[in-house]
C-alpha cells in the first residue's frame, strides 16, 4: 500500500546525497525512500495495480498512479530521473478519484466498469530486446488522494524456467512505465 510520499527506495545501492534529486522530490520527508535500489538478482518484475481506496468502503478498481524512479545512466549515475508512470498520470488519477468520490458510491467503482481481465500489468524491470531496463529503481507515490494498493511479482534470475515462461506472458500483456 502506498500513500503520498511513500516509496520503496533505500540506501542499499546509493546513499542519501549521492544522487541529485529532481526538484519535486527535494522536499520529501525521507529522501531514502526515493533512492533507486539494484535489482541484480531479479530476472523480471511485474507490477499489478489493484485499487485506490478513497474513503470509507470506497475504492476504484485497477486505478493507481505511482512513479518508477531510476538513474540517468546506470553505468555512471548522477541523478534520479522518472522512468515513467505505473498506472495513470497524477492528473488522470486525481480527476478519476474526485469523480468517483462525488458519485456518492456505496460500492467499488472501476475505470472500465469491467472485470480483472482489464487489469493492466506493468514491468518494473527486466529485459527488452536483450537490454536490461528498470535496474536500479524505486517506486514512489506522488499523488495525495487515497491509499493505493498494488502488487509486485519478482522472478529471480536463478529460476530460468519460470522466468522464461513469465517473460513470455509479460511481453504479451505487460507494459513498460509510461
Amino acid at each position: 500500500m502506498f500513500r503520498f510520499r511513500d516509496g520503496t527506495g533505500d540506501e542499499s545501492t546509493f546513499k542519501a546525497g549521492q544522487l541529485e534529486l529532481p526538484d519535486y522530490l527535494k522536499d520529501t520527508a525521507n529522501p531514502k525512500k526515493v533512492l533507486p535500489r539494484a535489482k541484480t538478482s531479479v530476472h523480471v518484475e511485474a507490477f499489478f495495480p489493484f485499487f485506490t481506496a478513497i474513503g470509507k468502503n470506497r475504492y476504484i478498481r485497477h486505478v493507481v498512479s505511482l512513479e518508477e524512479l531510476t538513474v540517468d545512466d546506470p553505468e555512471n549515475p548522477r541523478k534520479i530521473v522518472k522512468a515513467g508512470n505505473l498506472g495513470l498520470s497524477r492528473e488522470e488519477h486525481s480527476l478519476i478519484s474526485v469523480r468517483a468520490s462525488l458519485d456518492n458510491l456505496d460500492e467499488s467503482w472501476s475505470l472500465n466498469k469491467n472485470s480483472p481481465e482489464d487489469l493492466s500489468l506493468f514491468l518494473t524491470c527486466g529485459y527488452q530486446d536483450g537490454k536490461r531496463f528498470g535496474d536500479p529503481h524505486a517506486i514512489y507515490c506522488a499523488t495525495k488522494i487515497g491509499a493505493q494498493v498494488v502488487g509486485f511479482l519478482a522472478i529471480p534470475k536463478d529460476r530460468d524456467h519460470a522466468a522464461n515462461g513469465l517473460q513470455m506472458f509479460l511481453e504479451r500483456d505487460g507494459r513498460l512505465p509510461e
